[in-house]
């Protein structure tokens, strides 16, 4: 018995060029193509496996009817293609189980791999990713802050050690250690509200000096641009963290220092360390990897660097042309 061929994918877009494009980067994909103002637009839902929406040239009303639509299609994977729009007015879009987003500007292979899984109905299996040696990292990650807050707790029990004054400072680094762990893992395990706000680039950097002064790190306030970024700091700070973290042991030698730089359409924040030094021979585990990129895909941004052999390692965000 002859199988049958496979649904097509919805393309919801209002580029005439658009179809061509996509149909390159998934030549096995059919497509279907429509807009919410359409009349009849909930029709080829029935006939559709996956939905590829570029937000960019779409009205905000179009994107709360697909929003509606998928109260009804709740398995219905979506891929969002986010450029200099955003995501105002869409976030209750945004943020659905089986919502996933593409940031532009975006890679050719980035594009190719999500339509792939958009084409194969696994768009949403990020939890794969977590397989043992995510979890044996995880445990490696937390030991050695935890072990070293038990043994200077052990210092501090005895009467003739070193005076409290050089205990207690790295015992606390070891605590905001742990701390940034937990809230990278609670934040990349989930889908949480986005609670973005402006922010002041230099500000930005001083909050990020802070945060890795306050786990023993030596970095150095490299480029940052002037201007105003919007990004959720609950989730960004715990985000490039763990690419200090990544960048710190499995990068070369040197001290870390921060680039903010910020673009048209773009911004990037990272950690970066300068010279022709190599990186450790040392593999990385895939915990620290894993953990920034579900946190980037949590941010809608694109993890920068090579995560195998460190020297840059940061997130990109899309940028409103409009913001200042």
């Amino acid at each position: 018995m002859t199988k049958p061929p496979p649904l097509p994918l919805l393309l919801v877009s209002s580029r005439s060029e658009a179809p061509a494009e996509w149909s390159q980067r998934g030549p096995d994909c059919s497509w279907i193509c429509h807009r919410p103002r359409d009349s009849g637009f909930s029709t080829p839902w029935k006939a559709a496996r996956g939905l590829l929406v570029e937000t960019n040239g779409l009205e905000l009303a179009e994107l709360i009817l697909l929003d509606q639509l998928l109260e009804h299609h709740p398995k219905m994977q979506v891929l969002l293609v986010v450029g200099d729009r955003g995501l105002a007015g869409i976030e209750a879009l945004a943020w659905r189980p089986s919502v996933r987003t593409l940031a532009i500007p975006f890679t050719e292979e980035a594009a190719r791999m999500s339509l792939a899984n958009l084409c194969a109905g696994t768009l949403d299996s990020t939890s794969s990713s977590l397989g043992p040696p995510f979890w044996a990292g995880l445990v490696e990650g937390l030991r050695d802050p935890l072990a070293s807050i038990s043994g200077y707790l052990q210092l501090l029990a005895q009467p003739d050690s070193t005076t409290m004054e050089d205990l207690v400072p790295p015992a606390l680094q070891a605590a905001k250690e742990s701390e940034y762990l937990l809230q990278a893992i609670f934040f990349a395990s989930q889908a949480p509200r986005p609670q973005p706000s402006l922010c002041q680039t230099e500000e930005l950097a001083q909050h990020l000096l802070e945060q890795a002064e306050q786990v023993g790190r030596i970095v150095q306030k490299g480029s940052v641009a002037k201007g105003e970024v919007e990004t959720d700091l609950r989730i960004l700070t715990p985000a490039l963290f763990s690419a200090l973290l990544l960048l710190s042991r499995f990068g070369p030698e040197g001290e870390p220092e921060l680039f903010l730089e910020v673009g048209e359409d773009h911004w990037e924040v990272g950690w970066q360390i300068s010279g022709e030094q190599e990186s450790s021979t040392e593999t990385p585990p895939p915990f620290l990897a894993t953990l920034l990129v579900l946190l980037a895909k949590q941010l809608h941004a694109r993890v920068l660097g090579d995560l195998e052999a460190p020297h840059r390692v940061g997130l990109s965000f899309p940028r409103p042309t409009d913001q200042g």
